[in-house]
């Protein structure tokens, strides 16, 4: 079951940096206001996990990554209705803050459950998978990516 959560968790965490620019195109933004605002919302990744040291330590990691696998459900679906610049990259900062937190948690919790040879296999599926990624995410029929 992990391996199955850590294939689609990567799709989501790495899909969604690359699947922006061409959402926001979808929307009509411009392909420099495009770029800026995924370099604004990709700037949030590096903060995650110092906002999270704040309050990683008192919860428990099941309750990090189900409050934030909720968060990225809930900040997704309004984030694919925007088409506000402001809007936009406040829900993506959220968006990323909460999948970093979710990220950090998950593999923190499922370090001690897994057999070495899974976790080596999971990160073998991760890393052949990346390059292909973005072209799932895009061919998904997803909302505003007409």
């Amino acid at each position: 079951m992990l391996l199955v959560f850590n294939f689609f968790q990567s799709i989501g965490y790495y899909g969604f940096a690359s699947w922006i620019p061409t959402l926001l195109a979808a929307k009509g933004v411009t392909f420099t206001h495009s770029l800026l605002y995924s370099f604004l919302i990709a700037f949030a990744s590096p903060l995650g996990p110092l906002l999270a040291m704040t309050f990683a330590d008192r919860i428990e990691r099941k309750w990090l990554v189900s409050g934030s696998a909720l968060a990225i459900a809930l900040v997704g679906t309004v984030f694919s209705w925007q088409s506000q610049p402001v809007m936009l990259v406040t829900l993506g900062l959220l968006l990323s803050l909460a999948s970093t937190c979710m990220t950090f948690s998950y593999r923190g919790l499922s370090g001690g459950t897994v057999p070495d040879a899974f976790r080596a296999l999971k990160r073998w599926i991760g890393l052949f998978g990346e390059p292909y990624q973005r072209h799932v995410v895009e061919a998904l029929p997803l909302p505003g990516a007409e």
